[in-house]
C-alpha cells in the first residue's frame, strides 16, 4: 500500500428531498446538490490492483445515500450534512474522512442566485 495522499470527489449529486424550515416547504420534495470529498487514510490497494472490491465503491454510496435520505424529513441543511456524514462513515468503515457541501436554492430567496451552501465534515 503506498503513502501518496488519494481522494474521491463526487460533484454535483443530487438529491430530491423532503427539506425546510416549514411544514409547508417540507410537503414536496426540493433539490439539492450534494459534492463530497473522501481522503482516503491509506491509498486504496485498487491504486495497485485494478480491483473494484480494493476501494470504495462510490456508486454503492451513493445509492445508500439515496436510500436513507429519499424518506426522511429535514428541516435544516445542517440536520441533513451531518446524517449523510454518518452514512459515509458507516459506509466507508472509517477507511476516509468526508467533507461534504450541499447546496440548495430556496424558492423563497430568488436572488440568492448561488443558493444557500452549508459545508460539514472532517477538514473544512
Amino acid at each position: 500500500m503506498t503513502t501518496q495522499k488519494s481522494k474521491i470527489i463526487l460533484k454535483g449529486l443530487k438529491l430530491d428531498l423532503f427539506l425546510g424550515w416549514t411544514q409547508e416547504e417540507r410537503s414536496q420534495k426540493q433539490a439539492v446538490l450534494v459534492d463530497i470529498i473522501l481522503r482516503f487514510i491509506e491509498s486504496p490497494k485498487a491504486c495497485k490492483t485494478d480491483n473494484l472490491a480494493d476501494t470504495i465503491c462510490y456508486y454503492s454510496l451513493i445509492k445508500e445515500i439515496e436510500n436513507k435520505t429519499i424518506t426522511q424529513e429535514f428541516k435544516l441543511l445542517e440536520s441533513l450534512a451531518a446524517h449523510i456524514y454518518q452514512i459515509i462513515q458507516t459506509f466507508t468503515l472509517n477507511q476516509a474522512f468526508a467533507s461534504i457541501s450541499i447546496t440548495k436554492q430556496p424558492s423563497s430567496l430568488p436572488e440568492l442566485t448561488g443558493g444557500a451552501v452549508f459545508k460539514y465534515g472532517d477538514n473544512n
